[in-house]
């Protein structure tokens, strides 16, 4: 103020004009109003900083925790959308359903898959999408995951004690429910290979367990030819609906 062209040290009786609408005049050369101005001054700045900074920590907060609950649609449209604008013939292979079932099992159960399984379901007439054999060699992992689930009209999981622990059996699992929620129909199917208590399976593989259709494995002491032959024909029923 003191350094405006429009303020003369030199003159007398200045009145000063408050927020308030109140007045005081000046005779003391000033210095108390400047100071009394700086100070208020100081005390708006300094709040205003507080209160922005609270206010993108409130937004960092909210979008952080937006993301967090829609991580795996997040992470499915990404990935949808890389292969949508890949150059190929992608959008034919998923509208026509490529393969007929994508099995998602853990690395210990893969003797189980390649030998078993895949015999008794190719037998059956249907097209197989395993991992370990049709995944691109190259690609992202997520990408082929997102690719194995939207070309394959089922998702077959093995559920063990292996695959419980498996992070990208967990991630091809909720790839799978995007994709459920994409068509408007069930894309999982469980095939209930160990005898696993509630708190081994853990909340949400339970939760899947539950809301999708599941097909428990004899036990050892009941895997007869006739008995196995009735729960692969109840899979491939299960798989064609």
């Amino acid at each position: 103020m003191t350094t405006s062209k429009a303020f003369n040290l030199t003159s007398k009786d200045y009145r000063c004009k408050y927020p308030d609408s109140s007045y005081q005049n000046i005779y003391d050369g000033y210095s108390e109003v400047i100071g009394d101005l700086t100070r208020q001054c100081v005390s708006h700045v300094t709040l205003f900083f507080i209160i922005a900074s609270m206010t993108c920590l409130a937004a960092l907060v909210i979008i952080g925790s937006l993301i967090y609950r829609y991580r795996w649609k997040l992470r499915y449209m990404y990935y949808a959308t890389y292969l949508y604008l890949k150059p190929g013939d992608e959008t034919t292979a998923i509208r026509n359903f490529e393969y007929d079932v994508f099995i998602c099992y853990a690395e210990e159960d893969r003797d189980f898959v390649l030998d078993v399984l895949n015999d008794a379901l190719e037998s059956r007439g249907f097209k197989i999408f395993i991992h370990a054999r049709d995944f691109a060699a190259g690609e992202f992992i997520g990408s082929n995951i997102v690719r194995a689930v939207r070309t394959c009209r089922r998702t077959l999981v093995v559920l063990t004690r292996a695959l419980a622990e498996s992070s990208w059996c967990g991630y091809e699992i909720q790839m799978a429910n995007m994709e459920s929620a994409h068509r408007g129909y069930p894309v999982l199917i469980f095939l209930l290979k160990d005898d696993m208590t509630d708190s081994e399976m853990g909340v949400e593989l339970l939760y899947n367990v539950r809301n999708n259709t599941y097909v428990p494995f004899p036990p050892e002491s009941d895997t007869s030819e006739e008995c196995l032959r009735t729960l692969w024909d109840k899979l491939a029923m299960d798989i064609k609906k």
